[in-house]
């Protein structure tokens, strides 16, 4: 675990240029050593629809905020879910909503044939 609860939030709402809005907690984790991370955060929120609509937002913010962000974001189905995809800085991101959670993943490219694999592992 790198942080969690308000140090995790805080660190979170530094990083983004947006409102960062009913989030419950968050957890941040890293598997791997550092030149090849895979990157996790699970936000929690109130309830489904909460975050049904922050992970649309997030992907709307990605729109906006253009470059590579925007140029690359897709949405993809992995594993019977619904998976937003984008590739901003070389890294895979992915994101998607389950329950009152959304997951946001980086997977380098060293990881990228596993991905699928690593997606449908994580479970609310």
């Amino acid at each position: 675990m790198v942080l969690e609860g308000a140090e995790a939030i805080e660190d979170v709402r530094q990083k983004h240029i947006g409102a960062v809005e009913n989030v419950d907690d968050i957890a941040m984790v890293q598997y791997g050593p550092a030149y090849h991370q895979i990157k996790l955060w699970i936000t929690l929120y109130p309830n489904n629809t909460i975050a049904a609509n922050e992970n649309e937002k997030m992907a709307d913010a990605m729109v906006r905020f253009g470059g590579n962000w925007k140029e690359n974001l897709e949405e993809v189905s992995i594993g019977g879910k619904n998976v937003y995809r984008t590739t901003p800085n070389g890294d895979f991101h992915y994101f998607w909503v389950e329950r009152e959670y959304v997951f946001y993943v980086t997977i380098p490219h060293t990881f990228q044939g596993r991905a699928h694999e690593i997606i449908t592992a994580i479970k609310a």
